[in-house]
Order: structure tokens, then C-alpha cells, then sequence
């Protein structure tokens, strides 16, 4: 026999009813949980007053290794040449 629509909702509601309290447990060790990660994650940034510079420009490793952003790159790539040889030559240019 198939259970009805009614029977269903009752059962859950049942079931919501006793476990009220364990569900306020476990969101109140959830948020506990969650306040100490968020704690010690800010303990460094509290501590130094900044936040810990990610970019790759403040990376003294690879600046030695001559890796720059890409930002950077591409503008060093954008520069005229001085020493560059030009691509026509003179006979191409007349035709």
C-alpha cells in the first residue's frame, strides 16, 4: 500500500520535534567551530597589522628568477625595440 501525502508530513514533523535539541547542538558547535577557524586565521593579520602580500611582484623568489606579473611582462613585450631589424626590405617595398 502507498503511504499517503499526510502520513508522510506527520512522521516528519515527529521526527523535527525530537531532534530539536540536537539540531541547536550541533549548530551551536558548528558556529563554535567556525569562530575559532575564523580566530586563527586573523591571529597573523592582527598580529603584523597587514595582510600577507600574494602578488607575484612581492614574491622575492621569483623576482630573482626574473618572473614578473603578467601585467608587467606584457608592457616589457610592448616596448619599441631599439636593436630590433626591420621586417621589409627595400625590394618588397617597391612592389
Amino acid at each position: 500500500m502507498c503511504k499517503s501525502f499526510v502520513a508522510d508530513e506527520v512522521f516528519a514533523l515527529y521526527l523535527h520535534r525530537k531532534n530539536r535539541e540536537k539540531y541547536g547542538i550541533l549548530l551551536l558547535l558548528t558556529l563554535i567551530i567556525v569562530g575559532i577557524s575564523v580566530l586563527l586565521l586573523s591571529v597573523g593579520i592582527l598580529i603584523k597589522g597587514r595582510f600577507v602580500n600574494t602578488h607575484v611582484s612581492g614574491n622575492k623568489a621569483l623576482e630573482s628568477c626574473g618572473v614578473h606579473c603578467a601585467s608587467t611582462q606584457d608592457a616589457e613585450l610592448r616596448t619599441e625595440n631599439p636593436h630590433a631589424v626591420s621586417e621589409h626590405s627595400r625590394e618588397t617595398a617597391q612592389h
